[in-house]
């Protein structure tokens, strides 16, 4: 046997600590290639624009989607997104103080800009909706509880001019509820009466002479006539909150409102004005009745600021 061969200690330190030595070396190197390729650096910018996009598109996408919605919500879309919910408000017809001929005489004071004067209520007389009212009410409330809106419905006698600061509010019914006449009288389009021969008509601000949007106010429902309406959003500078209003000169144009404001075939007969929701827009619209069926809404005149 030939004897073991003797290997100095310092080769053998260096055989087994030159691999340990020049691995971190090697690691680090191809570590430093990595790090600065320029693939990598434009995956990394294009990930933070992906981010980014993503972060706009979730923070508009309202804004974005609203071209694509019915122009029904467009009209709408001021008072659905407000935080608080809508408040629907009906007229209610108390018996009050005043004889029939003096009815008129009040409104177009009202109207003029005369505070109401003070009438004494009978407290043993219930008070009183009018049927096409309560269902154009009952078709709008159903409009917004389909989107998704928290709603109420109110006695126009009920509310004060405090609610309107604090909830939008959507008024049904025009020589009937008082409110629409306070409110909305200083505008272009608003209803007016004749306070001696008692005819009503939807008065432009810029052309009163024209009496051209009329009626008699005291056609049956059931009688053929013709019948304007007036449809009215507007953030109010009084109370600093959105209105929209909704009423005939008689029962047939509150309903052609109604349907104008609701139903979904109709959606496409609003004006392109109505998708900006950040203006007030004015809508005189006329029906054709007959036998006592309101025909399609016919929008005639259009105003926005």
């Amino acid at each position: 046997m030939s004897p073991v061969k003797s290997v100095p200690v310092s080769d053998v330190t260096m055989e087994i600590a030159a691999p340990g030595l020049t691995e971190p070396e090697t690691d680090l190197a191809r570590f430093k290639q990595r790090k600065y390729r320029p693939g990598r650096i434009a995956a990394a910018l294009i990930l933070i624009c992906a981010v980014g996009m993503a972060c706009a598109v979730a923070l508009n996408w309202t804004n974005w989607t609203d071209p694509f919605r019915s122009s029904q919500y467009l009209l709408w879309s001021p008072l659905l997104r407000t935080s608080e919910p809508v408040t629907i408000c009906v007229a209610d017809l108390l018996p009050i103080e005043f004889k029939d001929q003096d009815w008129a005489q009040i409104v177009a004071s009202m109207i003029a800009g005369h505070p109401p004067p003070t009438l004494r209520e009978d407290e043993t007389a219930t008070p009183s909706t009018p049927f096409v009212d309560v269902e154009a009410a009952a078709r709008l409330s159903g409009w917004i509880n389909a989107h998704g809106k928290p709603f109420r419905v109110a006695r126009s006698s009920a509310l004060t001019l405090d609610d309107f600061r604090h909830e939008p509010v959507v008024l049904v019914g025009a020589f009937d509820n008082f409110w629409n006449i306070t409110l909305l009288s200083n505008l272009r389009y608003h209803i007016q009466i004749d306070p001696t021969t008692k005819e009503e008509w939807i008065e432009d601000r810029q052309n009163p002479a024209m009496h051209d949007w009329k009626g008699s106010g005291k056609l049956l429902y059931s009688e053929s006539s013709t019948d304007f309406a007036l449809i009215t959003r507007v953030l109010d500078r009084d109370t600093g909150n959105w209105i929209l209003a909704a009423g005939g000169l008689g029962m047939h144009g509150t309903e052609a409102a109604g349907d104008l404001l609701s139903a979904p075939e109709l959606s496409r007969a609003l004006p392109d004005a109505v998708r900006s929701s950040k203006k007030n827009i004015q809508i005189v619209l006329k029906t054709t009745v007959i036998s006592g069926h309101t025909g399609a809404p016919q929008i005639i005149a259009v105003h926005t600021w």
